[in-house]
């Protein structure tokens, strides 16, 4: 769970507000790079979107949405999963995940 290890490694930071949650994680990055991130949910109790947000962020003509997929079995608790694959330079960046 790549969220949570930046929560507990001190990387990211989360914020939750009436039922949803936020995470963000910081990312400082060398060179060019494929950074590709996915979060897996129950497609019929949660909606989910991640974003880059900063400096670096694309501006929202061009933003790519994540890519929404089914995972194991329609009756197991994560059935779901959002992906979004970003080249992104080097620098400081950060990732942005809503649960809803």
């Amino acid at each position: 769970d790549l969220i949570r290890t930046a929560v507990t490694t001190g990387n990211g930071t989360g914020f939750v507000t009436r039922g949803k949650f936020t995470e963000a994680m910081d990312l400082s990055l060398d060179v060019l790079s494929l950074v590709e991130v996915e979060v897996q949910f129950n497609l019929l109790l949660s909606n989910v979107d991640i974003w880059l947000t900063g400096q670096s962020q694309v501006p929202s003509a061009r933003r790519m949405a994540p890519e929404i997929g089914a995972t194991g079995t329609a009756g197991a608790p994560l059935n779901a999963r959002a992906s979004l694959q970003l080249r992104l330079g080097a620098g400081q960046h950060q990732l942005r995940v809503l649960h809803e």
